[in-house]
């Protein structure tokens, strides 16, 4: 894609939001980058009844941003919200031993505990 990085941003959540709208089983889609930028779209309750979350984690002029945008069932904004004290990093340790190895990595079965139905999830790297 040619652009600026919010104009990647935009078509990569407009393709998440198609992925979830044609599986529902699935929770949420992201990507996470070694430099600690973070990409997820997941289905959420908290604004609007089935409803999705955005959370974009960049770091414009080397300061971490995060920022949460709402969207209603079908995809139309609600609201937009940012996040100082977010803790979150996407370069965990299996980034890294991705990065090392040079291999898709999978973790175990884990919890997604910020879903209130708990679902079960689990995560793949590859890093080129």
């Amino acid at each position: 894609m040619v652009g600026s990085r919010n104009q990647h941003f935009d078509a990569l959540e407009r393709y998440f939001l198609d992925q979830l709208s044609l599986y529902a089983h699935f929770a949420g889609i992201y990507i996470g980058m070694p430099d600690g930028d973070f990409f997820y779209v997941n289905r959420s309750d908290a604004v609007s009844p089935d409803g999705f979350r955005t959370k974009i984690i960049d770091h414009p002029n080397g300061v971490k941003r995060t920022r949460m945008v709402w969207r209603d069932s079908d995809g139309i904004l609600v609201t937009t919200t940012e996040d100082p004290n977010d803790t979150f990093d996407p370069a965990a340790p299996v980034v890294s031993k991705s990065l090392a190895e040079r291999d898709i990595i999978w973790t175990d079965p884990y919890i997604f505990s910020h879903h209130k139905t708990r679902y079960y999830g689990g995560r793949a790297d590859l890093r080129s």
